[in-house]
């Protein structure tokens, strides 16, 4: 028989999360052991008098195995050291399989929730190490079932008492029960031990017990016979059976399950209640009495979560400070339930349904109290309480913000977890360093030199081909101890294959001073294709200086008109072309760069782009309109200009010709396709300003820079934007008088033209002359920044100066286009040639 990979109906549902059946490419594996274990491990054979102790006390741990791809993958690296170690040349087969035997026993650690994945990795282990003549390896005590997300992993939260937060009413739980128990626990917990004696008459809570010891005499202990491993089962089930570490476990359940436990009722006795609070954990502490089903209903609970305690389950390690290496590839899931995976096992025919179809069927099934609306209702619940206890037990102050993924709380947990002089490496999508959400944790890393590599893959040609997303990305990060990475951190973006992440043009290293002075405000990774860029975006950044934090001259006006604001929606029903007073509301589509009369919407999204020859009587036509009254009103309250002002497009894709889009517009409103820019100085600053957003060079780091669609303000505010007093006088007047011929087109922009001390007519509509102006103001720049005439060749298009073969494109949409519309890149010509000519100081 043959064996293949399941397909079509046996992949849907939540199958593979529930067998640990997901796999890592080995090719990551290994590049990410590359980074994450090789130093470890060089670093321990170079500080050792006995090279073969050292390896073999090295701690390594995947806390989410699977099915232990990477714990072998390490076990393998660490054995081949040992063996070579032990023999002092060339191991046997032998050698090795004994070293890989000892490594495993000694060094290997795993958890997974699944407690199918976790037989999986044992044997995966066992097939690996068996020896002839002895028994399989004891593996209780260092692979372990359990929630690594989930539990305590610092004993003194339990000294503190348990939040507030862990009461929070979620679905189905009764808002008066979870009030009751809210109040109690903050009477409880905010009294102190002080009045109420939680502590059976001790004046203070017990020490932690010393498991740590106890525990790694157990690990020393010899496997080569049975009677071994059997006296091995007996002392760790003696272990944690001790009776103070009993206490702390009961302790951490009864915390945990207060997040976890419905709150249903409000018992009618205060001993009787099934919902811990502080006092219960207390007591457990000092060994005191608690209400038996209370604990019982906790631990049945906790352990149907499967929460995992880390100093209790891995006392030794914990107490020495964390791992040596901390590795894998957790699960990138939102931590909310997925209806149609819940139902795809049980009830497929409404995991098909959609939208208010299914959600009528699920609440057919709550009216036939249905067992199944039942284990819904439950796995909901546990899902919220994760979710709350992610926010407010502590465990994750960075990670667990707006909606959490696990992928972000696990990366903190490899984090918490590594060693003094370990390191972590782990495989995340690359939203971790780029993405809002995830800014406070990347942050971190960043600002406590914790960050040692960074390497960006995407999905397909060899890499999670099955993931829905056809270019998902996703990285290889690798993290160290606090203090211990370089001033340098290593990155590669855009890797497809492994032979393009072999090619070191992709690689290059950014200083922590650099990425601040990229991204001051956020700190996040900036993401370039090749070196070159990097190197580029470094120096344009320098010579911005002051401009990189535009706020203090510059604001953002977002969502001006709002097709989401109630108010706003009823103007643009009532209002019509024509009314008089009315006043139009632009779409992003409507303008262009210098070109307040790009195109007129017409019916819906649509945009007609208008015919080139431009009537300087033009009035645009909107699908949208206020009141005159109203208008005034709303660009009053937000401090914009009412005759005209500057405005930039939202939308911004890398299919488009070009990222950023500005235009001075006339006395209309903007939706929120489009935002206005209000400067905090002359006019003529905003007109620099334009020419800046305008420019090849401004908008090439501005790709760079905007990772999704849309230019807001998180993003914009970061943006290598030159201020005002980077502008000499004689800058000013060869900016100025091209700007205003670019824009001034139509009577509607008069006030514009007359502040600009212009009185003639407005500029006749030439297309060669506004690409001769445009490619004039695109050469200034490129000078204004600093650049070469080479570097501003790697701009307009990298395979000219570095041959078609070079990993890296800028303005392909805009060279594709022109190839076709007129045989020639243009632009690209146009602006070197104005670039000779500034440079031989014919352009004035």
């Amino acid at each position: 028989r043959g064996l293949t990979f399941a397909e079509g109906d046996e992949t849907k549902g939540n199958q593979r999360k529930t067998t640990g059946s997901y796999y890592t490419p080995d090719s990551l594996v290994q590049t990410l052991l590359d980074s994450s274990l090789d130093p470890v491990l060089d670093r321990v054979e170079s500080e050792s008098n006995d090279k073969v102790q050292g390896l073999l006390g090295v701690t390594v741990i995947d806390p989410a195995c699977g099915s232990g791809h990477f714990l072998l993958a390490a076990a393998r690296r660490i054995a081949a050291r040992v063996a070579r170690a032990r023999t002092g040349g060339v191991a046997s087969a032998q050698d090795y399989r004994h070293a890989l035997r000892d490594a495993v026993r000694s060094c290997i650690h795993g958890v997974d929730r699944n407690p199918m994945a976790v037989e999986l990795t044992k044997v995966a282990l066992w097939i690996e190490t068996v020896e002839p003549g002895k028994p399989l390896g004891f593996l209780d005590a260092s692979i372990l079932c359990g929630d690594s997300l989930l539990g305590v992993f610092d004993l003194e939260v339990l000294r503190d008492g348990i939040p507030d937060a862990a009461y929070k009413p979620l679905s189905g739980d009764d808002k008066d029960a979870a009030k009751y128990f809210d109040r109690r626990n903050k009477t409880e917990r905010d009294a102190g031990q002080g009045t109420f004696d939680f502590t059976g008459g001790r004046s203070s809570l017990p020490a932690a017990p010393p498991l740590a010891a106890t525990l790694r005499a157990v690990r020393t202990l010899p496997e080569d016979s049975t009677s071994d491993i059997a006296e091995k089962k007996r002392r760790l089930a003696a272990t944690k059976s001790d009776r103070q570490r009993w206490n702390w476990r009961v302790a951490a359940d009864l915390y945990m399950a207060a997040f976890l436990v419905p709150k249903k009722d409000v018992p009618r006795e205060v001993g009787a209640a099934l919902v811990p609070t502080t006092d219960n954990v207390w007591r457990t502490l000092s060994g005191g009495q608690v209400y038996g089903p209370l604990v019982g209903a906790a631990r049945e609970v906790v352990d149907k979560a499967r929460a995992f305690n880390w100093p209790l389950e891995f006392p030794d390690v914990m107490a020495a400070g964390g791992f040596d290496a901390v590795i894998g590839n957790p699960p990138w899931d939102v931590m909310q339930l997925v209806e149609e995976e819940f139902f795809a096992q049980r009830l497929p025919e409404i995991a098909t349904l959609a939208g208010a179809a299914r959600k009528q069927a699920i609440d057919e099934l709550e009216r036939s109290r249905s067992i199944v609306f039942e284990e819904f209702s439950l796995e909901r619940h546990r899902l919220e309480s994760c979710n709350e206890f992610s926010r407010a037990s502590g465990r994750f102050p960075l990670a667990a913000s707006g909606r959490i993924n696990t992928y972000a709380l696990f990366a903190e947990l490899f984090s918490s977890l590594v060693g003094p002089r370990g390191r972590a490496g782990i495989i995340v999508p690359t939203g971790i360093a780029t993405d809002a959400t995830t800014a406070p944790f990347f942050a971190g890393l960043m600002t406590d030199h914790r960050l040692f590599s960074l390497h960006d893959f995407q999905t397909g040609l060899g890499f999670f081909d099955r993931i829905g997303h056809a270019r998902f990305k996703f990285c290889l990060m690798t993290l160290g101890s606090q203090g211990s990475a370089p001033d340098e951190v290593a990155f590669s973006f855009f890797s497809r294959t492994m032979a393009d992440f072999a090619d070191k043009r992709r690689h290059f290293k950014l200083s922590r001073s650099a990425i601040a002075r990229i991204n001051p405000e956020t700190l996040s990774v900036p993401v370039f294709r090749v070196e070159q860029d990097a190197i580029l975006a470094t120096k344009l950044y320098e010579v911005a200086g002051a401009g990189v934090r535009p706020l203090s001259w510059l604001s953002l006006k977002q969502n001006v008109f709002s097709s989401s604001n109630d108010e706003d929606l009823r103007q643009f029903e009532a209002v019509k072309p024509g009314d008089e007073g009315s006043v139009a509301i632009y779409r992003g589509a409507m303008f262009h760069q210098y070109d307040h009369s790009f195109a007129t919407n017409l019916t819906g999204d649509f945009a007609q782009t208008l015919d080139t020859g431009r009537s300087v009587n033009l009035v645009m036509r909107s699908d949208k309109y206020v009141g005159q009254g109203y208008y005034q009103d709303r660009i009053a309250s937000k401090g914009i200009r009412a005759t005209y002002h500057l405005a930039i497009r939202r939308i911004a894709r890398p299919t488009d010709e070009r990222t950023m889009i500005a235009a001075m517009l006339p006395a209309v409103g903007v939706d929120d396709t489009a935002s206005i820019l209000v400067v905090r100085d002359s006019l003529e600053a905003e007109c620099c300003l334009l020419a800046n957003l305008n420019s090849l060079v401004f908008d090439y780091a501005c790709t760079q820079k905007i990772g999704g669609t849309d230019i807001r303000k998180h993003n914009f505010s970061q943006l290598p934007i030159l201020g005002p007093s980077l502008y000499s006088t004689s800058a000013i007047a060869f900016v100025i008088p091209r700007v205003l011929e670019l824009t001034y087109t139509t009577h509607s922009l008069a006030d514009f033209a007359r502040d600009l001390r212009y009185e003639g007519p407005p500029c006749a509509w030439n297309e060669h002359r506004r690409t001769e102006l445009q490619a004039e103001l695109d050469a200034w720049y490129a000078s204004a920044y600093g650049l070469t005439r080479d570097e501003l060749r790697y701009i307009l298009d990298p395979a000219d100066p570095l041959g078609d073969d070079y990993p890296s494109e800028t303005f392909r949409v805009l060279k594709n286009n022109e190839m076709r519309k007129f045989g020639d890149y243009r632009t690209r010509r146009f602006v070197l040639e104005a670039w000779d000519r500034m440079e031989a100081g014919d352009l004035k």
